[in-house]
Formats: C-alpha cells, structure tokens, sequence
C-alpha cells in the first residue's frame, strides 16, 4: 500500500482543508458535535483513516453528510477516497459493516413488528450483483451517494409505503409509467433517503449505469459556473447523458428563470431518451410558487407519491431500526418518549436519539430521571403554567437545566410605584406572591428617579438616602440581578492592589482558586480569609494577621460572598 502522506503535521493540514469545506454546509452546532473530535491519523491513494472518539461518529455522519464529507474530499484531493473509521474501541470500518449488518439481519423481524398494526414493515428484497463489492462502492461515492440510505434501512409504513414502493420498482427498472417519479413531503420525512436507494440499488443491478445525484441548489450553481467560464457543453453532457437523474429539492428552482430553462431543456432530453427522472420536493409541483407551467406539467407527467407523518408505531419500529443498526442501546421507556414527543420529521427523531445514545454511552449516567423531569415539565407547561410556579425539586430543576427552558429561569419582577407608595411594601408583596416565594420583586418610582437626575451627585445622593432608596434603581436592579443569577464576589488584596473575582455560589475554596488560575486550583493547599468589612475594621491584612482573625479554610469550604482569600498552593 503507497502511502501518501506520512508526516502528522501534513496529515493535520489535509483534514483541516477538508472539514473547512464540510463546515461551510453544516451548522457550527453539527460541526463541533460530529467534526471537531475526528482526525485524519493515515492517507493514501484509495482511503482515508479518520479516528473518532467512538463509533456512533461513525455510523451518524455516514447517515446524514457523507455527501458533503465526500464532496469536500474531491474538492481538496481532486477524486473521491473511500473513508474509513478507527476508534480505540471500535474495530475497522469494514468490520463494523458486517457486525452491523450481521445485527440488522438477525433482530430485523423484531424491529418491525412494533409497526404491524400500522402496517409497517421493512422492505426486504433480493439483488442480483453483477459487480464487487468493492466496484459498487466505489461507484456510489463518485456518485456522491449514501450507502446508508438503502431500501434496508428504510422504514416503512402506512404513511410512506405507496412512495416506497413506487421508489422500488423505479430502481429495479420496472417503472415505464414512473417517469418522472415526483416525491413530495415535509422536511426529515425521508425523500433524500428514497433517492439515495433508487441510485444504490439500480447500480447493484447496473453497475455501468451512469447515475448523476445533485440537489437544486448544485445544479443551479454548476449551472452558473458554467457560464462564466464558457463551458455549457460540459456542464450539459454532465446531466443529459445521465440514464438515472436524481435531483432533490426541484423547489429551490422557484423563481430562477435561466436554471428553469435548463432544467427544461434537460428534463425533456432525458424524457425523451427513455431514461429515467426522479424528483423531490417539499410540496407537490402544482404548489410551488413562481415554477413556470411547463415545468410543473412535466413533474406532472408521471407518478407523484407523497410521504406522510409517520405514525407512532412507525416512529417506534424507526428508532428500534436505527438502534439495531447503530448498536446504541435505549431504554424503552426512554425510546416510547421521543417517539410520542417528536412527531414531525424523521430526521429530528433520529437526531435526538442519538444525542441521548451519546450522552448515555459517553456520561455512563441513566436518562429514566431526566425524562420524568421532562415530563412534569411538559404536563405543567401544557397546563399553561410556568416552571417557576411548579413545584420542582432543586433537583429536578437541574435535570432540566441544560434544555434552556425560558419559564424555569429565576424571576426578576420591576414593578413602578408611586413617590407615596416607596414606603408601601404591599404593591412588591403582592407581586412576590403572585410570581412565587423564588421570585426577586424591586419597587421603582420612575418619575422620581428621573426627576433626581436632573440633580447634582449630592443633592440627589441626600434625597435617595433620605427615601432610604440606596444609590438609586439602576444599582439596586444590577446587585439584586447579580445575585438572582447565582453570583458572587470574593476578594485578594495586596500592597499594590486589592481585586475582586466573580464565582458562582456554592463554590469550593479551591474552585474559587480557578477562577484566578487553574495552577491554583491543581495545587491547592488552604486558603487564607477573612470578611471584607472585617478586614477595613483592622485596616488592612497584616494587622488582621497580627490580630489572628484570618481563618485557615480546607477544600471543602463553601467561599461566601465577601470573602478576601489568599490561597496557598503547589504545582
């Protein structure tokens, strides 16, 4: 085997290349979650090894951007290399296709009868290969398809079985009346899925067939490129010589009048050579907007499927699909809770669930009490109470933290009185009470507020004092905000200067050490403090000293608010 590159730090840069391509199509959410851990460990003329932390890396990003992970490969490499995946607890990738496909084979029968009263199934089926393994393979990824997404691994039910069959027979060659094949449907309900099968399986069966895959968006660019660098003939032998064409999302040509003609143009050489078209959109073609009427009439022409909202005995035998194939495993309490909770789109279904496989397998933790917590949540949310009014453990409350959930932030109520009704505490206890005992309620007269700034600095400091109104509105709502939010200040001190550090409550000595340097909390001894205003008593930290009133504080002290610390520590 010729290896191509051997030196790490090239390796690294080839990657980087790669995934810089790969980030401009992904979200920065996708990216960081599947991307960033991966890393380009061995190249040569037909591979690349990429490590990943584990093998559901693998198996995810192979399901939904292999495409575009491909794409960039040829954009930075200049021709396709098949990817192949290491873990430190997975075996090669080749491996890991038989065990999974061994696993998939064996519990198949099981997957789907969760779906029977639907009657959902899995598509079984038979091919006669006319060509290797390794030929097919190698075929799809010039191709830009997703092995993944095969009849095998397609799901099917009541809401998608006529589009499935109809996909079915279109692959097989068995569709003279399916031309064009129009699939339509909402997003994440699987139409790329569908189309990615008819391409793998009509090259299994003709592996000389010539299948071009684009989505819309890529015809139309190409399209534009092609012109401005005068090679139309090019660009149109690319896609009108195709005996299968794919194109996924026909609704991104609304309203480009140049790519339409093209696409006409295109459609109707095809049409006219016998060979077959397969459309998707997320609408059926008579209700997209600004298409011109020939181009409607034609995505006309032949069948149209539409693919529903999955049921939930569907969605059920989707994840138990999904699980097999994957090899993640769920609780089923935890797999009925998506599948009753996510309802719209397939692709959010499987992305949660993988999230919460990664989670699990990746913490070692149990999601049963973060799913009761969830829940509670959504029976107090439905019953249109916020979470703030619930009554949530402590605990519960921080199962649901990491959701983000608006209702279950702290509260913070500004509430307007009159210059008579400063006094008044009725007006605040009544919206505490209203808003609940966590609540944090500040009472502001605004027109005296306004009225004193028009002041000099002492003449209004004598009446806020006077109103017993602190320094004003303003630093009374930044304090009472800094400490809703779980905040506090401790102190160091010194001949040069004295410093103030923020830390959340609850903090360890040693912790709060960290927010100075993480050296200091590594190398944590004892920590020397003493209150703030104890400290300005004495009149500085060597009288206190002298005087015995720094206390000597472990690890396991909680740092208050106020505190002025000088740590001692070891590295």
């Amino acid at each position: 085997m010729l290896v191509l590159w051997e030196m790490g730090e090239e390796l690294n840069t080839i990657w980087k290349e790669i995934c810089s391509k790969v980030k401009e199509q992904v979200s920065p959410d996708t990216f960081k979650r599947w991307f960033s851990s991966t890393q380009l460990i061995e190249a040569n003329e037909e591979s690349l090894s990429v490590h990943i932390p584990n093998h559901i890396y693998g198996l995810w990003i192979e399901s939904n951007y292999m495409a575009i992970l491909n794409h960039a490969v040829v954009e930075i490499l200049g021709q396709p290399r098949k990817i192949k995946w290491q873990s430190d607890s997975v075996a090669s990738d080749d491996e890991n296709n038989d065990s999974n496909k061994n696993q998939v084979e064996k519990v198949e029968a099981e997957v789907c009868r969760p779906a029977a009263k639907s009657k959902s199934k899995t598509v079984h089926k038979k091919s006669v290969i006319s060509a290797s393994d390794e030929q097919i393979e190698k075929s799809v990824r010039k191709v830009g398809l997703n092995k993944n997404h095969s009849f095998d691994t397609f799901v099917v039910g009541s809401n998608n079985e006529y589009a499935c069959a109809a996909a079915l027979a279109v692959a097989k060659g068995k569709s003279e009346g399916y031309n064009p094949l129009f699939i339509w449907g909402g997003p994440g309900l699987g139409k790329t899925h569908l189309l990615h099968a008819i391409g793998y399986e009509h090259l299994k069966r003709e592996p000389k067939a010539k299948i071009v895959y684009m989505t819309c968006e890529q015809f139309t660019n190409e399209f534009i490129d092609a012109i401005q660098n005068n090679s139309l003939t090019k660009f149109r032998n690319k896609y009108r010589r195709a005996d299968y064409l794919l194109v996924d999302d026909i609704h991104f040509l609304a309203g480009k009048e140049k790519s339409q003609e093209e696409f006409f143009h295109t459609f109707n050489m095809i049409s006219d050579g016998r060979r077959q078209i397969v459309l998707t959109s997320d609408r059926p073609a008579a209700e997209i907007s600004d298409l011109e009427e020939r181009i409607v009439s034609r995505c006309e022409w032949g069948l149209t499927a539409g693919l529903e909202l999955p049921d939930l005995e569907t969605r059920l035998a989707i994840l138990r699909k999904k699980m097999s194939m994957w090899q993640v495993t769920l609780e089923d309490r935890i797999v009925e809770f998506l599948a009753d909770r996510i309802r719209k789109s397939v692709r959010r279904l499987e992305g949660a669930m993988m999230r919460l496989a990664s989670y699990s397998a990746l913490s070692g933790k149990s999601l049963t009490d973060e799913v009761d917590a969830l829940e509670e949540a959504l029976e107090t949310l439905g019953e249109g109470t916020p979470l703030y009014r619930g009554d949530f453990s402590k605990d519960k409350l921080a199962l649901l933290s990491p959701y983000f959930l608006l209702t279950s932030k702290p509260v913070m109520a500004i509430v307007n009185v009159g210059e008579d009704q400063i006094a008044d505490q009725y007006p605040i206890q009544k919206i505490s009470t209203e808003l609940g005992n966590d609540s944090d309620v500040i009472g502001v007269c605004i027109q005296l507020e306004a009225e004193t700034s028009q002041l000099a600095e002492d003449e209004r400091a004598e009446i806020l004092e006077a109103l017993n109104l602190g320094e004003g509105a303003f630093p009374r709502f930044i304090q009472r905000a800094y400490h809703i939010l779980g905040l506090r200040t401790f102190l160091t001190t010194g001949e040069k200067e004295s410093r103030a550090w923020t830390f959340r409550t609850g903090s360890t000595a040693p912790e709060a050490a960290g927010r100075i340097h993480t050296d200091f909390q590594k190398g944590f001894i004892r920590a020397e403090t003493i209150q703030w205003d104890q400290l300005l008593e004495t009149g500085g930290w060597a009288q206190a000293k002298e005087e015995e009133k720094i206390r000597v504080e472990g690890k396991d002290y909680i740092v208050q608010d106020g505190d002025v610390m000088e740590f001692r520590f070891n590295v």
